[in-house]
């Protein structure tokens, strides 16, 4: 690997807003280390194959604290420029209240979108040198002020939980690196449904942008997609 070669590791990259951003990193000429939960499926394997051998496939599932830790021994002496929390999921019934959400599901939601991140952050966090950045897939939602309420209760109040740990993570350990919260806007994925603002084509990229710029800054933001700072 060449010195002036950029490397970034994306957590949940098998699909959706994390196989895109794989693609277009390596197409930047990043080398990306990206994860998947289970087997390798055929869109990550594509991009994998096209990727002249900048894109390298770990296995992780970000609720499994054993696996993390077994990621973090097989990256031992691993740089990275770019640590993207980016696993997530949503709850069946999305606009169900909170009455109407299952024990388990909660529980899932925020075992996979808040808690599993930040272990994934912490875990890896030391590969990632000063001037370096760490990330986490936010959303709008997750906004006390900028979320009007009423859409995806639960699925808002994980991403709002992923938000309170991210400022904890970068009061503690954020003091020489970026730490953004991103939020990549309504995008047209397998979770954000056909009738969502914004095309895969239209986040990804921009997405990207902003989290390259914010290296060499330290400090927590919270940003969305076009780099507007969004209200905590």
């Amino acid at each position: 690997m060449q010195p002036t070669e950029k490397t970034a590791l994306i957590a949940g990259a098998s699909r959706g807003l994390g196989l895109a951003m794989t693609e277009e990193l390596a197409r930047r000429g990043w080398r990306v280390i990206a994860t998947r939960r289970a087997e390798v499926g055929s869109g990550l394997r594509d991009v994998a194959d096209r990727g002249g051998g900048r894109v390298l496939v770990e296995r992780l599932d970000v609720t499994d604290l054993d696996q993390i830790r077994a990621l973090r021994r097989r990256l031992e002496g691993r740089r990275l420029d770019l640590l993207l929390a980016n696993a997530g999921i949503a709850n069946p019934d999305v606009s169900a209240p909170m009455v109407e959400v299952a024990d388990g599901d909660y529980a899932r939601l925020l075992l996979t979108n808040a808690l599993g991140p930040i272990r994934v952050l912490e875990a890896l966090e030391d590969l990632v040198p000063p001037g370096g950045v760490i990330a986490a897939m936010s959303s709008i939602l997750g906004s006390l002020t900028e979320n009007a309420g009423g859409a995806w209760p639960a699925y808002a109040s994980s991403k709002a939980a992923l938000n309170m740990l991210l400022h904890d993570f970068a009061v503690r350990r954020g003091r020489d690196r970026a730490v953004v919260a991103i939020a990549p806007g309504w995008v047209r994925t397998e979770m954000g449904g056909a009738g969502a603002d914004l095309a895969i084509e239209e986040s990804v990229p921009r997405v990207l942008d902003v989290l390259t710029a914010a290296a060499g800054r330290p400090g927590l933001r919270y940003l969305n997609y076009d780099g507007r700072a969004v209200s905590w």
